[in-house]
C-alpha cells in the first residue's frame, strides 16, 4: 500500500467525522441522558452493575474518538472552534457522568441496605 493511499484514506475518513461529528456528539448526549433517566427510574435498582457497565461503555466510546480525533501523529491537524468546544463539553460529560455513577451506585446500595434492615425488623 503506497503512502499516497494510506492518506487519502485518512483524509477520507477525516472528512467523514467532520460531517458527523456534531450530529453524533448531540445524539451521544440525548442517549447518555435518556439512558441516566432509565436507569435511575429502576433499572439499576434490579441490576445496578449496569450503571457501572454504562458509564464505563460510554466513557471508552468518547475515549476512542478523542484519540483518533487528536492524535499527535497525524499531520496538519488544526483545532477548529467545534473541536474546542467539543473538547469543553465531553470533559464536562466525563465529570458529570462518574460522579453520577459513584452516586447512583452508592444510592442504590444504601437505599438496598435501608429495605434489607426495615424487612428484617418487622418479621
Amino acid at each position: 500500500m503506497s503512502t499516497s493511499t494510506v492518506k487519502n484514506a485518512i483524509k477520507k475518513t477525516d472528512d467523514v467525522i467532520e460531517s458527523a461529528k456534531k450530529p453524533a456528539f448531540i445524539f451521544t448526549i440525548g442517549i447518555t441522558y435518556v439512558t441516566y433517566i432509565f436507569v435511575f427510574l429502576g433499572i439499576s435498582y434490579l441490576l445496578p452493575s449496569y450503571i457501572r457497565i454504562i458509564s464505563n461503555a460510554m466513557h471508552l466510546l468518547i475515549c476512542f474518538f478523542l484519540i483518533y480525533k487528536f492524535n499527535p501523529l497525524r499531520e496538519g491537524q488544526q483545532l477548529t472552534e467545534s473541536d474546542k468546544n467539543l473538547i469543553f463539553f465531553v470533559a464536562v460529560f466525563i465529570i458529570m457522568s462518574t460522579g453520577i455513577t459513584e452516586f447512583a451506585l452508592s444510592f442504590f446500595k444504601t437505599m438496598k441496605n435501608v429495605f434489607k434492615n426495615d424487612l428484617s425488623s418487622t418479621i
